[in-house]
């Protein structure tokens, strides 16, 4: 019986100090908004390699003023309105276009793929809306959004956090392009409330 409690004991003693051991020689990593801060900034070289880019339409939502047509006739009426939209990224925070990793990664989206990068877009128009007798007119839009993914590939002059490359894999992005994107018009009837609020 002494002997097996001594044996417990000693294995307690061993797996406490195993613990120990790891947690001493934890090594410190930067943080991928590190790494793409020093893009240019202390690298002798920033590159981004894409790896995939798709197209799709944006989120549609309605732009300009309605227009209520209280009479019995047709009306044109010239709406103006201005969308602007912006983007996501994988960090997760607002990229603007005078960064430095940003300006790295919209040189080579536009030698890849031949497409204009922009981080956000407005699109600026005025648009001749013909709303029939006793209707409503609205414009919508929506974009037309890209998605490109890939990996940044550092080289440093000296070695940051013990390492002269670092990579940054699986960024991903995505920015309106820069077009009108789709406008539609919709028009239908008023409704009755509506139409006793016409002027008399």
């Amino acid at each position: 019986m002494r002997i097996r409690k001594a044996l417990t004991l000693a294995m307690i003693s061993i797996a406490t100090l195993g613990l120990v051991t790891p947690l001493a020689q934890a090594d410190s990593t930067p943080t991928t908004r590190e790494l793409l801060d020093k893009c240019n900034n202390g690298t002798d070289s920033c590159v981004f390699h894409p790896a995939s880019r798709r197209e799709f339409g944006g989120r549609r939502q309605q732009v300009g003023r309605t227009t209520y047509n209280c009479s019995s006739v047709n009306q044109i009426q010239g709406i103006s309105w201005a969308d602007t939209d912006g983007g996501s990224n994988s960090l997760g925070v607002t990229v603007t276009a005078g960064m430095e990793f940003a300006k790295v990664y919209s040189a080579s989206v536009a030698v890849t793929y031949n497409a204009s990068w922009e981080w956000s877009h407005t699109v600026t128009r005025t648009d001749n809306l013909n709303t029939p007798a006793w209707g409503v007119g609205e414009i919508f839009h929506a974009p037309l959004m890209q998605t490109v993914t890939g990996n940044y590939e550092l080289h440093f002059r000296k070695p940051f956090y013990g390492h002269y490359y670092w990579y940054v894999n699986n960024f991903s992005a995505t920015s309106p392009l820069p077009n009108d994107g789709s406008v539609t018009f919709h028009t239908r009837a008023m409704t009755k409330d509506e139409r006793n609020r016409c002027p008399r």
